[in-house]
């Protein structure tokens, strides 16, 4: 994972699933992390290099300052940058969130593409299980919910 060139990272989870190797190099972040179920979808160490500007994080219109041991929620769909202008490195706990209004079968949804980007035959599975899927549902009767009318149809 690369963030550009002043940034490094070591995953411990990525696109939802766990690193093993990785968590054992932080055992306790990992359990506590996993013990506390925190929704996320992505948790890694960063390290931006020191001297590569002021010590500040942007997002959107706003910029804050980096405070120690503080924790920091914000939005990264939103442009967003930082600047390192001490003589430290800055060490920080990412964690990516699961959007709060996704379903439990959207986040599977999301799950399975993350993971066929791993594994590209995964996708053929699918396909044969959507073939069979569609095959049966053109043997049903249409029913007449969802989008007759106008606007959205019920969840």
């Amino acid at each position: 994972m690369a963030y550009g060139p002043d940034w490094r990272t070591l995953v411990l989870q990525d696109r939802g699933r766990w690193d093993d190797k990785n968590a054992e190099l932080f055992p306790q972040t990992s359990k506590l992390v996993q013990k506390l179920q925190i929704p996320s979808s992505e948790c890694f160490f960063a390290v931006q290099r020191a001297h590569t500007g002021n010590l500040w994080i942007k997002c959107g219109n706003e910029t804050r300052d980096w405070e120690e041991k503080k924790m920091l929620i914000m939005d990264t769909s939103f442009m967003h940058s930082t600047e390192n202008n001490t003589d430290e490195d800055r060490y920080v706990l990412i964690f990516r969130f699961w959007h709060p209004d996704l379903t439990v079968l959207e986040k599977e949804a999301l799950q399975f593409i993350f993971d066929s980007l791993d594994n590209p035959d995964q996708i053929k599975v699918a396909q044969k299980l959507l073939a069979k899927r569609v095959k049966a549902a053109k043997r049903k009767p249409a029913s007449r919910g969802g989008f007759g009318g106008g606007g959205f149809g019920k969840r």
